[in-house]
């Protein structure tokens, strides 16, 4: 493999001004169990080197998936001659240390050292298990397990040589409920950062639980009523926001939150963090991809916007310093995105929160957010929900064909309440619940 500092050095010699050099490695495996048999296995590992340079203010990128030294000083000079036919932009400047890297421990061995047929083995007994559960589940869809690791490396000519190392399993299950003719899928997940700390019994309770609570769901009558949203809606909400709460998304002037820093635009129950040195969550890392050190950084704290998130480029442009926010991949241009973001659990369980709303509706599944449901600049909201009705504090039935509407602002301002139920997936959060949303039914 290609010598960075090397590298550098012939960089230097094309008359490029500064570089950076991201590399990767990962190594990635999974299986999907169906009916007693291993329905796909999938094992891959791949190596790639992104090169960024600056030639006279102006910036050029190429990568590389070989990383031999001949093919990558072919990128070096393919990146060099991309910035001669770019414009200059005197803000275009590489990350320059200033001081030491937080420690970040994501690496556990046995990721790497389970064999398959361990793994191959917790997805067939996942499978068996859920068709034990109850005579309700008539058919287990697929259990599923993958494993991955990942190191990065980041190297620049002014100063950065940093390297990461990262490893998580994940185990899945789906089910299919059935009483008469109705019928209902439910699913379940963990993500881990070993492989001993998966729970394949709570995961099939989970997807045999979500596939019965909403067993036989019906629409309500429109009216407006408090809503309640699970972990699992709630994540795919706050991860749609945060994308928003960029320094280049304002710039861009697509945030609803231009304009609102220092002030309240949210309920005071809500802190929004995004957390580099919470191990637990999947995005935990002690650098960007530019190799600016990770800090804990609160977007929003008790209600208040309290900062914007930034790579280098975006900083500039608004005169301040990264927050460590540069994402990438090799093949990719660096953009800005949270790390290890987490919205902060309170101290109810959700049973209590639960047992505290008169009229309500817990949302544990959404259709269409993704695809215009939600607007980030206007914050209008509009999904399809399923999910189990409230009545004086006690579910009372499932709903299904519904639609919650509503504007984001009015629906962050009216949180008032967020239970303690953390879960980690793509990123962290609990169950909240809003004290009035518009719901369209019957």
């Amino acid at each position: 493999m290609v010598d960075l500092k090397s590298l550098l050095a012939y960089a230097a010699s094309l008359g490029v001004g500064e570089t950076e050099f991201y590399l990767e490695e990962s190594s990635s495996w999974s299986c999907r169990v169906y009916q007693g048999e291993v329905e796909n296995l999938q094992a891959s590992q791949g190596r790639g080197l992104g090169v960024r340079v600056i030639v006279d203010k102006a910036l050029g990128i190429a990568y590389t998936s070989d990383v031999s030294e001949g093919t990558a000083r072919e990128a070096v000079r393919r990146a060099a001659e991309n910035a001669k036919i770019s414009a200059p932009d005197e803000l275009r400047s590489f990350y320059a240390p200033e001081g030491g890297y937080p420690s970040v421990e994501t690496w556990s061995q046995d990721i790497q050292d389970t064999p398959a047929e361990t793994k191959i083995r917790m997805a067939l007994v996942m499978e068996a298990m859920a068709k034990q559960k109850d005579p309700r589940i008539r058919k287990v869809l697929g259990t599923g397990i993958a494993t991955n690791s990942r190191s990065v490396t980041v190297v620049n000519s002014k100063g950065v040589n940093v390297s990461f190392k990262s490893g998580g399993a994940q185990i899945s299950c789906q089910v299919l409920a059935a009483d008469n003719e109705v019928m209902q899928t439910g699913f379940g997940n963990q993500f881990s950062r070993s492989f001993s700390g998966l729970d394949p019994e709570k995961v099939v309770d989970e997807a045999v639980r979500n596939a019965l609570n909403l067993l036989g769901g019906k629409p309500v009558e429109s009216q407006d009523a408090s809503v309640i949203f699970a972990p699992e809606v709630s994540a795919i909400i706050w991860q749609m926001l945060a994308a928003t709460l960029t320094g280049e998304s304002v710039q861009k002037k697509r945030s609803m939150f231009a304009g609102k820093l220092g002030h309240k635009v949210d309920s005071e129950l809500v802190s929004l963090i995004d957390d580099p040195f919470a191990v637990e969550g999947p995005g935990a890392s002690p650098f960007d991809a530019e190799g600016v050190p990770r800090k804990r950084l609160a977007l929003i704290e008790d209600g208040v916007l309290k900062a914007f998130m930034y790579d280098s480029y975006s900083a500039a442009k608004d005169g301040v310093k990264s927050t460590g926010h540069a994402h990438r991949r090799v093949q990719s241009a660096v953009s800005t995105a949270p790390c290890n973001l987490y919205l902060k659990p309170g101290t109810a369980s959700l049973e209590e929160v639960v047992a505290s709303t008169k009229n309500g509706f817990l949302v544990m599944n959404v259709s269409g957010i993704g695809t215009g449901g939600l607007n980030q600049v206007s914050g209008d909201l509009s999904v399809g929900a399923a999910g189990r009705w409230i009545t004086g504090g006690r579910f009372v039935g499932p709903v299904r064909e519904v639609t919650i509407a509503g504007n984001l602002k009015d629906m962050l301002l009216g949180i008032d309440a967020v239970a303690s139920d953390l879960k980690w997936m793509s990123m962290g959060t609990p169950s909240f619940r809003v004290a009035k949303m518009a719901i369209s039914g019957k």
